[in-house]
């Protein structure tokens, strides 16, 4: 139903006259007479279109009504979406001001405690080459002893954690687990480690405070 332009209505012919002759006034009256018909016709048909215009007019009101409600649905689930956003991202804040406020300083190296969850510790492989090289808090180590080596444990903090898993060869005394400073300790006492147990595969060294370091077997 598309939107059309009224077709014009054509002109009467001209009227008679009263100072026409009679043959010219005659003239003029057929002529007026037989526009009746053609003009009747031309009328309806302008009003058909005026009709038609006006529906498409209605029709097109009725679609920006409906857009309009459509954009208000649009906006008040945007909103809703909004206020949802809000409120998870509150969460999240309180739940990080909660982990911050945890019972522990720290979980290697890093703020808070999350009940549940245990971060993964970092895949790392240790060799002679690797003599002197301070250890990673965080890592996990696949530890292979074929000559002898050295690695002194960092520092640390309160909660890191390093894990030694055997690739073969601790039995033969040739691995040294030091400290990076003369003051540091190693179960309590300030001595370095020296892994000459085959019977162990795995040991876990856990920091308790900055130069502390315990070990346990598992």
């Amino acid at each position: 139903m598309p939107l059309v332009v009224p077709t014009p209505v054509p002109a009467y012919p001209p009227a008679p006259q009263p100072t026409d002759d009679r043959v010219t006034f005659s003239t003029k009256a057929f002529a007026l007479a037989a526009s009746y018909e053609p003009q009747r016709v031309a009328f309806n048909t302008a009003l058909d279109q005026v009709f038609s215009n006006s529906q498409w007019a209605q029709f097109k009101a009725q679609e920006a009504q409906d857009a309009a409600v459509a954009a208000g649905q649009a906006a008040s689930n945007a909103n809703a979406s909004r206020v949802a956003v809000d409120e998870a991202v509150n969460d999240v804040r309180e739940a990080l001001d909660a982990i911050k406020a945890g019972p522990v300083a720290s979980v290697n190296g890093r703020n808070g405690v999350v009940v549940g969850l245990q971060e993964a510790l970092l895949q790392r492989t240790s060799t002679a080459a690797d003599n002197g090289l301070a250890l990673v808090a965080g890592s996990e180590y696949l530890l292979s002893v074929g000559s002898a080596y050295t690695r002194p444990l960092p520092a640390g903090v309160a909660g890191n954690q390093i894990i030694f898993n055997s690739a073969g060869g601790w039995g033969s005394s040739l691995f040294t687990l030091s400290r990076a400073n003369a003051a540091h300790t190693i179960n309590g006492v300030a001595d370095n480690v020296l892994f000459d147990t085959a019977d162990v595969r795995r040991v876990i060294a856990s920091c308790t405070s900055p130069g502390a370091w315990v070990l346990s077997v598992s």
